[in-house]
């Protein structure tokens, strides 16, 4: 027999139902919620009866995250099972069945609970980091980044491409887009794959030629009889070392990229997660629409020097054994070295993935069109190359007097590591060199202020306000001249060495693409394919700079907006090393070996000699600094920097 409720229960149900309706209507409306003191219905059982009460005080951050969020307003705990998109509830079965009957609410995409806690550890906050009671409403074009009503008033007054979120990405379309960044994901695995790979084969190649090694040892062992058994202890301990320690080496970079490779699957899973919903316009999921972006465009940089800096280990070991006949004395002779040759560039691009043909590098579209132009602009005027006479006129009124000098630190103390000094403002030096993997700073009393740590030796810095700009391998490394933290690298698939600020542009020497002008976020604006080689350059006014290298045996004067190129040979079969500004129209030069700084006047066209004394010491590098009038100079032995004052 069916027993019908009574009407008392009948009426709480009622009532319940009408509760919750009400907590959805003011979400709706974006009113505030219920709580403490606001009259509603809810299951409070004693015996059999069911009363009226007050909602119950609750607070939110003590609620558990994977029980029903609604159930939680009314007093009561329930397991939630889906999540609500646009209301960012979760949700248990009963409620689900409200919010799929209700008229607000009956479009609002659901969404497992398993997915919606695999998103949550990439869900920005949609609150402005400035005023937490503020929701992020606006995006700024200018300033690249989102923002309150009240961050819009205070900090964007003046800024004319602001406009709502939702209005600035209403013709995207979403889903399109997570589904690109799904793909470059995609993409990024598939390279730290291959790279990982090849890290596999050099680990075995190394393994098999430590057993090669061994057999070898095994040969030389028979021939030499006994007398081999008292070196081979010592031969063996120096092989396990040197292997062992090649070895651990690539197991680093190899965890690298297993690391990186983890990473980018957890985030390539999220995209998926993000993909399958089918999402519609939604603040949370376009500020992490932005920010995947980024974070995509920053992996794509690290990828791509993982692929500039990979090598092939190629190990050169040979173990044998001399017999001197006269004495009859028995010397083993061992050879262990790896030889690191740069790897042939993987081929990322002929990777099959679909739909992604349409791809393209902004910057690298550039200098392309750039290059295949053929504009005039773009390429050094030949015809307006003029030799400048070549003289050496001694300018008695110049000297150098030593004046202090101060102790370099290389990272082997019996080498000459350093080759250039920069001068910086506020009495910083900064020190560097071919073989050193980090650059050192300095004040002029020679105290050591800090370092600054570099993937491959640095070939040539250059300053402008608050950046230094180092050029390193086939790379950029922009470093803060201020806090000298590291700031941004612009890979430019090219050996880099001599590099230059003018104004706002940097000018970069690539050894066969040419001399090239680009912002500082590596888009080129103009290219000189024809100097090409490892040269130095230094700014001589806001339109010229000059070039010299150790093949060219002159000086170059070149005019980077109308082309035009002039130069000034050096005397004899001179060999450059640096040369640095030193008024409006002339550089400071010195020569490979000998005790002498040239002065190259281009407004005259003559080539001075300034100074030649031993005190000089065959300077490696130097810097002009104007503001104290003092010469910066490098010892040939690469470990003192002695300063001059010109007399």
């Amino acid at each position: 027999m069916r027993i019908e409720p009574n009407t008392k229960a009948k009426e709480l149900r009622s009532a319940r139902k009408q509760s919750v309706k009400k907590c959805y209507d003011r979400r709706a409306k974006n009113l505030p919620p219920l709580g403490p003191g606001d009259s509603v219905y809810f299951e409070h059982k004693q015996g059999q009866h069911w009363n009226l009460g007050k909602f119950p005080s609750v607070s939110s951050d003590k609620m558990d995250k994977s029980t029903c969020e609604p159930c939680n307003r009314l007093g009561k705990t329930c397991l939630a099972f889906q999540w609500c998109v646009s209301c960012q509830d979760l949700l248990c079965s009963e409620c689900c069945s409200y919010h799929k009957a209700l008229t607000v609410t009956k479009d609002h995409i659901l969404i497992s609970s398993v997915k919606y806690k695999a998103l949550l550890p990439y869900m920005p906050s949609v609150k402005c980091p400035n005023h937490p009671e503020k929701d992020l409403e606006y995006f700024c074009s200018e300033h690249d980044c989102s923002c309150c009503i009240l961050c819009k008033r205070n900090d964007h007054i003046g800024c004319q491409r602001i406009e709502k979120i939702e209005e600035k990405f209403a013709e995207i379309s979403l889903q399109d887009e997570f589904i690109n960044l799904k793909r470059k994901t995609k993409h990024e695995i598939k390279v730290l794959k291959i790279l990982s790979s090849t890290t596999d084969k050099n680990i075995s190649k190394l393994k098999e030629d430590k057993e090669s090694l061994y057999e070898q040892m095994k040969t030389t062992r028979q021939e030499v009889l006994k007398a081999l058994d008292t070196f081979e202890t010592n031969i063996k301990s120096d092989i396990e070392e040197t292997f062992d320690k090649e070895s651990e080496e690539l197991r680093k970079r190899q965890d690298t990229y297993s690391q990186k490779l983890s990473d980018l699957e957890k985030f390539q899973n999220m995209l998926n997660t993000i993909v399958d919903i089918n999402i519609k316009c939604n603040t949370s999921f376009l500020l992490l629409y932005e920010k995947s972006k980024q974070r995509i465009k920053r992996e794509q940089s690290v990828v791509e020097n993982f692929i500039s800096s990979v090598e092939n280990v190629v190990t050169e070991c040979q173990v044998g054994s001399e017999i001197d006949i006269e004495t009859l004395c028995i010397r083993m002779v061992k050879k262990i070295s790896f030889n690191k040759h740069e790897s042939p560039r993987l081929n990322v691009q002929s990777l099959e993935f679909e739909e992604e043909e349409n791809e393209t590098n902004a910057s690298s579209t550039v200098e392309e069109e750039e290059i295949q132009s053929g504009n005039e602009s773009n390429t050094v005027n030949k015809d307006d190359m003029v030799s400048l006479p070549t003289t050496e006129k001694v300018m008695q009124q110049t000297k150098f007097k030593l004046k202090t000098k101060f102790a370099l630190h290389p990272m082997d103390t019996k080498s000459s590591s350093f080759r250039f000094v920069t001068v910086l403002s506020k009495n910083i030096v900064v020190v560097g060199g071919s073989s050193e993997k980090r650059l050192i700073i300095y004040n002029r009393n020679g105290t050591k202020e800090g370092e600054i740590y570099l993937q491959y030796p640095a070939n040539s810095v250059a300053s402008e306000g608050s950046m230094l700009a180092v050029s390193a391998y086939k790379a950029v490394v922009l470093v803060n001249a201020v806090t000298f933290k590291f700031k941004d690298l612009i890979p430019m698939g090219d050996n880099c060495f001599g590099i230059a600020w003018i104004k706002t542009k940097l000018i970069v020497n690539c050894e066969k693409k040419g001399l090239k002008i680009m912002d500082q976020y590596g888009v080129v604006s103009k290219t000189f394919k024809d100097i090409v080689g490892n040269v130095q350059l230094c700014v001589v006014s806001d339109e010229c700079v000059a070039v010299a290298g150790r093949e060219l045996h002159k000086v170059l004067y070149l005019n980077i907006k109308t082309s035009v190129l002039k130069s000034v040979p050096l005397p004899g079969y001179s060999l450059m090393k640096f040369l640095v500004p030193f008024s409006n129209d002339s550089v400071l030069l010195i020569i490979c070996g000998i005790n002498k700084v040239y002065r190259i006047n281009f407004a005259v066209e003559e080539c001075e000699l300034c100074d030649t004394s031993d005190t000089l010491q065959k300077p490696m590098g130097l810097d002009f600094d104007k503001t104290t009038n003092e010469i910066f100079l490098i010892s040939s032995n690469g470990r003192y920097v002695n300063v001059y004052s010109m007399e």
